[in-house]
């Protein structure tokens, strides 16, 4: 019997996985030797099966979940979004090797989130928002060159905002519903504010 062997691309290409809703979301299968991961992310026991991935094709997404720490140690690149909404349990979000985000970044209404870690995150392919993360004091990207769209507001806790490489934001123009492409505001506690080649035009 000859063995039939499809490879990554020509598995995508056919569309034999695919970004589907929480509720048809399989766990994400492991494609050997380069640990890239396919399918979303919506669960713990998702969570506990991409842990050794380096690369995820799908999107990692939590809402009114009682996840507690997303540890994602050799996650390198991911080519959906993030996305996380009320999760009140959730204290820590660490992803020490990520460097690039096909899409976007999304953290909504978290009350216990007191760490983001993404020390070597360079490129964020579309928004980056963080709104009332109650309990976050910091956000530091220290190596961000480039990002579409930047909107962090209401963050009672939030007191340094530090992107001192960013180089690149999307220009959306006057007639955008986005006229300006950072929105930083509401942040009552804000002391320090560093978005390199923005910051006097977008540091409140």
């Amino acid at each position: 019997m000859k063995t039939l062997t499809i490879s990554l691309s020509l598995i995508l290409s056919l569309g034999l996985f695919g970004c589907g809703d929480e509720e048809s979301a399989s766990t994400p299968t492991s494609q050997e030797p380069n640990m890239e991961c396919v399918g979303d992310v919506t669960s713990q026991a998702q969570l506990d099966s991409v842990r050794d991935c380096t690369v995820i094709w799908g999107s990692i997404r939590f809402n009114d979940s009682d996840v507690t720490v997303i540890n994602l140690p050799l996650l390198e690149e991911i080519t959906g979004r993030v996305f996380l909404q009320d999760n009140s349990r959730l204290t820590k979000i660490l992803l020490p090797a990520l460097t690039y985000m096909y899409a976007g970044l999304e953290i909504d209404h978290h009350e216990s989130l007191t760490e983001l870690s993404l020390p070597v995150l360079n490129t964020i392919g579309s928004t980056l928002y963080i709104n009332e993360v109650n309990a976050l004091r910091e956000i530091s990207l220290p190596v961000l060159t480039s990002v579409d769209y930047i909107a962090i507001t209401y963050n009672g806790a939030l007191t340094d905002v530090s992107m001192p490489n960013l180089t690149s934001v999307e220009d959306f123009g006057p007639d955008s519903i986005y006229p300006d492409s950072i929105h930083i505001s509401s942040n009552s506690k804000l002391q320090n504010c560093d978005l390199g080649s923005y910051t006097d035009q977008y540091c409140p």
